[in-house]
């Protein structure tokens, strides 16, 4: 299926489009970051991930393509974050599940449950690791506690929420959903924010 990969420029205080183009990947991470002020996060890994049940981890500046970590969930694999220190990994699957694990060893911390039969297809940790973010095919996106694993905020963003990202304050979360359409919530108060109509999935 054909999806449209067309980034729009917003001005935040009215939600209307300032400009559009076209890029080759899709840009949800970065349009959002740029909007919250969320982090970059720290390269020294490369996931690779697909239709099996498992995460691949290699170096990316090795020159071969063995990888260094195989991090199996309970279903495909669908989506991963990585710490800003490369000491976590945040893993999203096809069973309903989010696992965060440590990358070199492949120790699983924790793993968070989503819900049966329901698809993670964002996940997102923040800055300092102390908040999960998930976004399922049931049109939730919740936040987490990564210690105690507990739900810190849960919305009902309306249709499949296939992209998420906290700020670098953990204040705000910025979901894209399948729907079209791309908001940003106040983690505290549960409250959406501002939300822009995009046209097409946003990712």
């Amino acid at each position: 299926k054909h999806q449209s990969v067309a980034a729009g420029t917003w001005r935040s205080s009215a939600g209307s489009a300032a400009g559009a183009h076209t890029p080759k990947k899709r840009v949800f991470r970065k349009a959002m970051s740029d909007l919250i002020g969320s982090k970059r996060a720290n390269d020294s890994f490369n996931g690779s991930l697909g239709r099996s049940s498992f995460a691949r981890l290699f170096r990316t500046e090795a020159s071969h393509a063995k990888p260094i970590t195989e991090l199996r969930s309970n279903g495909a694999c669908l989506c991963i974050d990585a710490s800003v220190d490369s000491r976590l990994l945040l893993s999203g699957d096809a069973s309903g599940k989010a696992c965060l694990w440590e990358p070199r060893s492949g120790r699983l911390i924790t793993q968070l449950d989503c819900g049966e039969k329901c698809e993670v297809f964002g996940v997102d940790l923040s800055f300092d690791s102390t908040l999960l973010a998930t976004g399922d095919a049931s049109g939730k996106a919740t936040v987490w506690d990564a210690a105690t694993g507990s739900v810190v905020m849960r919305i009902d963003c309306g249709s499949a929420v296939r992209g998420v990202e906290i700020s670098s304050d953990n204040k705000l979360l910025a979901t894209g959903c399948q729907g079209g359409s791309a908001s940003v919530w106040s983690v505290g108060r549960a409250e959406r924010l501002m939300s822009f109509e995009c046209g097409s999935a946003v990712y």
